[in-house]
């Protein structure tokens, strides 16, 4: 089963995918930013 965030994260892909995508697409780079100072 899915969970609540799938759930709300595809709901709000169907209404906004822009804004998603951007938002996904930030906290991605975020995440890659992190682990390449860390490294």
């Amino acid at each position: 089963m899915a969970s609540d965030g799938e759930v709300g994260l595809k709901g709000a892909a169907m209404v906004q995918p822009d804004r998603v995508s951007k938002f996904l697409g930030g906290l991605l780079g975020t995440a890659v930013a992190v682990l390449a100072r860390r490294a």
